[in-house]
């Protein structure tokens, strides 16, 4: 498991985030009114729309698309062990599949970060990370990763405004295949 103590702040904003993946009750079942009133409020999760696809070019251009990984989902939940201190455990699912089956790649390398938004939005801590995903023999994969994240907080009932951001670690190029495929689906 992965471990980081969120606390510096950063000068740097983060637009355009689809947030999506709560991690409120659904991760415990169906709770019972009481356990209601004394379920933390976590921090909402979720991906940055632009960095949800990596592709793998294999030649010139935004169209030759070799394989292509993707961030499949966060859960988790969290606790307040300490005052001032969010405590979060989240699992990041994710995904990869070969586009062109005759490429000569076993695994897939893939450069993501964590990012922690603060209720206005502000980066209060970004970290890089990297994980592989072997392909299986049908040209696809998954991995999942553990992170335990602590998360710096004024009280407790405040907790639910600060964000955890996942996205992938991409170049323009890449970037700009995001863009033009989500242009693509608006359509």
């Amino acid at each position: 498991m992965k471990r980081f103590l969120l606390a510096l702040p950063a000068l740097m904003l983060l637009t355009g985030c689809g947030m999506s993946e709560s991690l409120s009750s659904s991760m415990f079942g169906t709770p019972t009114e009481k356990e209601v009133e004394h379920m933390p409020d976590c921090p909402q999760t979720g991906v940055l729309a632009d960095a949800t696809f990596i592709p793998v070019f294999t030649g010139q251009g935004l169209s030759d698309v070799g394989a292509l990984g993707k961030l499949g989902g966060i859960t988790g939940g969290c606790d307040f062990d300490k005052a001032g201190i969010a405590g979060m455990e989240i699992k990041i699912t994710f995904l990869a599949r070969k586009i062109k089956p005759e490429l000569d790649i076993k695994k897939l390398d893939l450069p993501y970060f964590i990012a922690i938004l603060t209720p206005d939005q502000q980066v209060l801590q970004r970290q890089n990370f990297s994980t592989k995903v072997d392909f299986d023999n049908t040209g696809y994969g998954v991995m999942v990763e553990e992170h335990e994240l602590k998360i710096p907080v004024p009280t407790r009932e405040a907790a639910a405004g600060y964000k955890v951001v996942v996205g992938y670690e991409l170049s323009p190029d890449q970037l700009a295949y995001n863009r033009k495929k989500e242009d693509k689906n608006a359509d």
